[in-house]
C-alpha cells in the first residue's frame, strides 16, 4: 500500500513549479532585475527579467537562497532559507530599489585623475583618429575629429604612447596624485611628421 502511494506522489507533478519570484520597486513598478537562486548543493540558477515573474520550476525541497541584483552590486537583496515544499509553489514578492545605483555620484569613491589628451601636428592642426595606448597594453583610446580623447586614470604612474599614421610616435609619463585628482588635466600632445 505504501508503495502505491509513493508512485502516485512521484507522478503527480504536472504543472507544478517550485518557486515564483515577483520583483517590484518601492513605488510598485516592475524593474529589470537579475534574480538568482542558490540551492544548498551549490547549484545556481539565474534569470534576467523585465516586468515578469521569475519561475524556478526544477528545485528540490531544501530551503534556498534568493538574490535580486548581481553579487557585489548596489542594493542587492538576499533572502536566505526560503522554504520549498513538494507539489506546492512558493510565491514570493521582493522589493528591490535599483534607482540609487543608477544615479551619478558627484565624487568617485576611488580618486582618479581626469586627463583630456589634445593631439595636434606641429602647426597646431588637430589629428583625428590618433591612438593613445597605455603602457600596460590592455587599454587604448582614439582621438575624435578635434584630436581629443579623455580618460580617468587611477592614482600612480600614467604612461602611454600616442601615434597616428604619418607621424612619429610620442610617449608620455605622468603621475596621478591625490592633489591632481581634484582638477582635470589637459595634455597637449604635438606629433611631428615622419
Amino acid at each position: 500500500m505504501a508503495l502505491a502511494a509513493f508512485v502516485v506522489l512521484a507522478t503527480a507533478s504536472g504543472d507544478y513549479c517550485s518557486l515564483v519570484v515577483e520583483v517590484v520597486t518601492p513605488d510598485g513598478e516592475r524593474p529589470i532585475a537579475l534574480i538568482s537562486v542558490v540551492e544548498q548543493n551549490g547549484r545556481k540558477l539565474e534569470q534576467l527579467r523585465r516586468g515578469q515573474d521569475a519561475r524556478f520550476c526544477d528545485l528540490g525541497i531544501l530551503p534556498v537562497t534568493v538574490k535580486v541584483g548581481g553579487d557585489d552590486t548596489c542594493n542587492q537583496v538576499v533572502v536566505n532559507g526560503v522554504p520549498l515544499s513538494w507539489q506546492e509553489t512558493h510565491h514570493m514578492k521582493i522589493t528591490y530599489d535599483p534607482k540609487p545605483c543608477l544615479e551619478d555620484t558627484a565624487h568617485p569613491l576611488v580618486p582618479t585623475c581626469t586627463y583630456l589628451f589634445r593631439v595636434s601636428d606641429g602647426a597646431g592642426k588637430w589629428i583625428p583618429g590618433a591612438s593613445i595606448i597605455w603602457a600596460s597594453g590592455n587599454f587604448a583610446l582614439k582621438s575624435d575629429d578635434s584630436g581629443r580623447a579623455i580618460v580617468d586614470a587611477k592614482l600612480g604612474s600614467v604612461k602611454a604612447t600616442i601615434s597616428a599614421p604619418g607621424y612619429l610616435t610620442q610617449s608620455i609619463d605622468r603621475t596621478c596624485t591625490a592633489a591632481k585628482a581634484t582638477e582635470p588635466q589637459e595634455e597637449l600632445i604635438k606629433l611631428s611628421r615622419k
